[in-house]
């Protein structure tokens, strides 16, 4: 390579007496280019009354590419940690110190909080009075190198509470013993009051269900009915397939037809069926959409039950008054 070769005169050419001149350079071999350590320094032969450059070269090519791979790991593991939300962090149980500290500190305990990785526990001033001591007996369990897994407030300087999650493990060295402590932190707030707000509309769903009489079951995948309401609806179908659970087997045809149908498509299926109890005629409907998991594949089915005997009877009454009404204009 021309560039390394004028390198090379370059730094011999500016060479001090007693002086050593290393630096690195890249060359050709013949399995291809390679890094290369060198190291030129200038000698006062008294012997000969002359002067020599001394010219060593080490073959550092397997320590500079492992030095690469090790940084751009580094990078790597840098620009992940950065594009999550969560703070992960890293404790010396030894040093009693934040061996490493990640960038979204402020993100989870807010911008006013001192950076743990200078003052550790001082974050411990924001914890809601409620949790303090909650926190503190964690605390003393992870110093004995027990795993963590704890929910609990803080309070920002905007009055702002959030609710945090932190799980942590035990880091051994190579002789099995714990000598870090790393974990995760994140702000499930958000999360936690949508699930409050998913818990409250179910709840009012299941009294709207009970309060009408109403039943509903839901089906997964596999055609198990994984819940019902009423919860304490008899007979239970919790369980139980759709072959096995105790309806009229025109109503099981319909839901297997119904079953195999939303696995294509997502538009509600309804049907209506009469069944015999205590040789009385009961109908029912059964409307049946498709559930769906996160990842919008089919989930299976929810089917709502409720009894329609009154519409029906209303229905035939109006059809035959409407007959006799017919029968005697044309009399």
């Amino acid at each position: 390579m021309p560039e390394c070769y004028e390198r090379l005169k370059s730094n011999i050419s500016k060479i001090e007496k007693g002086k050593n001149n290393p630096f690195e350079l890249r060359i050709i071999t013949k399995t291809g280019i390679r890094w290369t350590f060198v190291s030129i320094a200038h000698i006062e032969d008294s012997f000969l009354n002359t002067s020599l450059v001394s010219c060593s070269f080490l073959d550092i090519h397997e320590k500079k590419m492992s030095e690469t791979r090790l940084s751009e790991r580094e990078q790597l593991m840098s620009q992940l940690i950065s594009s999550i939300n969560d703070y992960f962090w890293i404790y010396d149980i030894e040093k009693k110190e934040f061996a490493y500290s990640g960038p979204n500190f402020v993100k989870i305990f807010g911008s006013k909080t001192p950076n743990p990785g200078k003052k550790p526990f001082k974050f411990l001033r924001i914890i809601h009075p409620a949790d303090l001591d909650k926190v503190k007996q964690t605390i003393r369990g992870a110093l004995n190198f027990e795993e963590v897994n704890i929910l609990f407030r803080v309070c920002l300087s905007n009055n702002c509470v959030r609710l945090i999650r932190v799980k942590a493990f035990p880091v051994k060295d190579n002789y099995e013993k714990p000598h870090r402590y790393a974990g995760i932190a994140s702000d499930i707030t958000k999360q936690m009051q949508t699930e409050e707000r998913v818990f409250e509309t179910s709840q009012q769903l299941i009294n709207t269900i009970t309060a009408m009489g109403d039943y509903l079951f839901l089906v997964d995948e596999t055609q198990r009915v994984v819940s019902q309401i009423p919860v304490n609806q008899r007979p239970s179908y919790k369980n139980k397939t759709l072959t096995e659970i105790e309806i009229p087997k025109e109503a099981t045809r319909l839901l297997l037809h119904a079953f195999q149908i939303l696995k294509y498509s997502s538009q509600p299926i309804s049907y209506d069926i009469l069944a015999k109890d205590n040789n009385h005629d009961r109908w029912f409907n059964l409307t049946i959409t498709r559930r769906e998991n996160r990842d919008k594949t089919f989930g299976g089915i929810a089917v709502h039950s409720r009894e329609i005997t009154r519409r029906i009877n209303a229905q035939e009454e109006l059809k035959i008054s409407s007959n006799v009404d017919e029968i005697i204009a044309n009399s």
